[in-house]
């Protein structure tokens, strides 16, 4: 593939092309799922070079000692789009272009790089050499003429589902060098690690003071995976645990779907969380990715996943047992259970230790899989560690009638988001049988702003409040935000792609026929279409 030639810059100004056209050609060359497993030994081989570039630029400028330098130049979205450009295989020209002289000092020079290992050279010799300074600086204490630099500011990329967010942290992620010593979580399993570590440290005079301070000391670069805050109990201690991590220098990556500023927005005591809004604004650079497109609907769709038909739940209950049967890498997984999930034969019980020191019942386990009702999973006070718990004891989970939700079953809503969170993130198969479709099982809820468009565009929304009628649409920003990410994502996984990305995660054997049948469907489609 050739790459499109690049227009001359213009060093003085923000141009357009930079932005708007790099972003389409980018992420239509790209982004698109049926082009990026056939581009993806390009995106490996300058994943590198790349992620080199996406550190300099939000990190570099903190981690120079002040004195005269060269900014580079171009601002937040250089952070998301030059992954692309090094994709597309114009790296070294974009990093010569983009990334001027740095000074260390007024007499000495550091030369831009124009390498691979270059990049991640000349970004480990600053770190180096400001270590140097911040021991002398130290030393010398208060008096000594040492002098104190900003902190290193992370990234906060937010958007719509499907954009990419996720993609672009995970590049980082995998291509940073050891010495920035990233750990990559999502927020789920992030915040149950606090609650866990504050459980055991209940009695000190600070338990949360400690609680950051330890996790800072492992830490340097903390890659946080869907931000997203609902719970009053994590919305109370955010400020105070990352304000302490930033004053410990932790630099946070981080994704979401809302802007800070809507992040627990009509939240219970939400005054009292809006010092961390403040204080994330001014610890990362915030990034709109402002992509209109989900590149989830894109994929290639697998059948027998997802069953609507009236014998829905007899067809799940089939492909339950035929998954479980199959064996493979996800048998007793979890290891923590009262009973280990049998191996062939009928499903049986097993229950999964949860972290505090709570089980979950599994009513059918068999082998990697393991079957609830909706009601079982979602209509119970059952939380994200359940969740957890679930997915790193089974590789394959099957959830039968699952309704539409209305004012009645907003809770369970709410549980069902989170246990496909959980479940995306840890790359379980999910086979279920629904009343709808998944645009369809979230139709009636809304935000604020989408029942304010609807009423003057003179739909009529029965009920249009949060009681438990059956019919009415149920208005709630926190869910009504949360179910896109929720449809973008039951889409996906029940295509091809996540069917590969599944059996990578759990079942190694299997990627090289479900490759083989991607291919299949993308020649038969290129076929297919109009010439």
């Amino acid at each position: 593939m050739a790459p499109k030639a690049l227009p001359a810059p213009n060093p003085g100004s923000r141009s357009s092309w930079q932005w708007e056209k790099l972003k389409d050609d980018i992420f239509d060359e790209y982004s698109h799922p049926a082009k990026f497993e056939a581009n993806c030994k390009v995106l490996r081989a300058f994943a590198v070079f790349a992620a080199g570039i996406i550190i300099a630029r939000n990190f570099g400028e903190a981690l120079m000692p002040p004195g005269p330098r060269t900014h580079v130049r171009n601002g937040p979205l250089a952070a998301c789009f030059l992954f692309g450009i090094a994709a597309i295989g114009l790296g070294p020209v974009a990093y010569m272009f983009l990334s001027p002289t740095s000074r260390v000092d007024a007499n000495k020079t550091l030369p831009a790089h124009t390498s691979m290992r270059g990049a991640f050279d000349g970004i480990s010799g600053l770190i180096k050499a400001q270590a140097g300074l911040h021991g002398a600086a130290a030393a010398a204490g208060p008096g000594g003429g040492g002098v104190r630099r900003a902190p290193a500011r992370g990234l906060y990329m937010y958007g719509g589902v499907g954009c990419g967010k996720t993609m672009l942290m995970d590049l980082l992620v995998a291509a940073a060098p050891k010495e920035f010593q990233v750990t990559r979580t999502h927020f789920h399993d992030f915040m149950l690690d606090i609650h866990a570590r504050l459980a055991r440290t209940r009695g000190e005079a600070d338990p949360l003071r400690r609680v950051a301070d330890d996790v800072a000391a492992g830490v340097k670069v903390l890659a946080l995976d869907e931000l997203f805050v609902t719970d009053v109990a994590d919305a109370a201690i955010l400020h105070r645990l990352f304000g302490r991590l930033w004053d410990d220098g932790l630099v946070l990556v981080a994704t979401s779907n809302r802007a800070p500023d809507s992040l627990y927005e009509g939240g219970l005591q939400r005054p009292l969380f809006l010092p961390f809004i403040a204080r994330l604004k001014e610890a990362c650079v915030v990034h709109d990715m402002a992509s209109p497109v989900d590149y989830r609907r894109l994929a290639h769709h697998a059948a027998g996943m997802y069953f609507l038909t009236p014998d829905r739940t007899a067809r799940l209950h089939a492909a339950f047992l035929a998954c479980g049967e199959q064996g493979g890498a996800g048998a007793g997984r979890g290891g923590a259970a009262a009973g280990a999930p049998p191996a062939l034969g009928n499903p049986g019980p097993v229950d999964l230790d949860v972290a505090m020191g709570r089980t979950l019942h599994v009513p059918q386990a068999l082998g990697p899989a393991a079957m609830f009702d909706f009601a079982e999973l979602c209509d119970r006070p059952l939380a994200a560690a359940d969740y957890i718990a679930l997915a790193g004891a089974f590789s394959t989970l099957a959830l039968s009638d699952v309704p539409r939700f209305v004012g009645a079953n907003r809770a369970a809503a709410y549980r069902f988001v989170t246990l496909i969170d959980v479940l995306y993130e840890h790359r379980v198969r999910l086979l279920l049988s629904a009343e709808g479709t998944p645009f369809e099982l979230f139709e009636r809820i809304e935000t604020q702003a989408g029942a304010a468009a609807a009423r003057r565009a003179g739909a009529r929304l029965p009920g249009a409040s949060g009681a438990s009628s059956s019919g009415e649409v149920v208005v709630d920003d926190q869910l009504g935000f949360a179910k896109d990410r929720a449809i973008s994502r039951l889409t996906e996984m029940q295509s091809l792609e996540y069917l590969i990305a599944h059996a990578k995660a759990h079942d190694p054997g299997a990627v090289l026929a479900l490759q083989e049948q991607a291919d299949k469907q993308r020649g038969a489609a290129a076929a297919a279409a109009p010439r």
